[in-house]
């Protein structure tokens, strides 16, 4: 996609192309996640949903693939909404690390129990973007739910678009990026 403005002598870009080039940008970042419905694809089951979310975890736990996702941690969190899709992974979609726990919490659960505890309550976030019987992709990253404290202001945590393939009965990575990290 070519975007141009034109741009006046004393070399600004007029308000209304400024507008439409705005317009376009956002349209063209958004389109993904009108995906499902936007193509006319069918949502994915439940159970197809916990599979890919059970995978991703598995491989960002133990490969250590994607920032502040770090691996031999006893407990993660891991955010229950999947905003895109508007669903919920169920407990179903947590694997099974031996001598790693994973809890499923949404973000309002997550805040209470930072508020109720005092204490930064980290989480993964996984929201699938696209997802077909043999290709998906999903923002995956880490979210941190903070206790109210004046004059503190959250900078933290990474996030991504990871891409996968379904190979074998699982779900393979291939790649991730670009990422962004607050």
């Amino acid at each position: 996609m070519r975007l141009q403005a034109r741009v006046a002598e004393d070399g600004r870009v007029q308000a209304s192309q400024r507008l439409a080039v705005l317009i376009l940008l956002a349209g063209f970042v958004t389109a993904p996640v009108a995906s499902f419905t936007a193509a006319g694809q069918v949502p994915p089951s439940q159970q197809d949903v916990d599979a890919f979310v059970r995978d991703v975890l598995l491989d960002a736990v133990t490969v250590r693939r994607f920032p502040d996702i770090s691996s031999g941690r006893e407990r993660y969190n891991v955010q229950s909404d999947l905003p895109r899709l508007k669903m919920v992974a169920t407990r179903a979609a947590l694997p099974d690390i031996p001598g790693s726990a994973f809890t499923l919490v949404t973000r309002a659960e997550a805040q209470v129990l930072a508020e109720r505890s005092n204490q930064d309550v980290p989480f993964i976030t996984i929201d699938i973007i696209a997802m077909t019987a043999t290709e998906a992709s999903a923002q995956v990253g880490t979210d941190i739910a903070m206790p109210a404290r004046p004059g503190v202001v959250k900078l933290c945590c990474c996030t991504g678009v990871a891409r996968y393939t379904r190979q074998n009965g699982r779900w393979a990575f291939v790649q991730y990026g670009p990422s962004q990290c607050a």
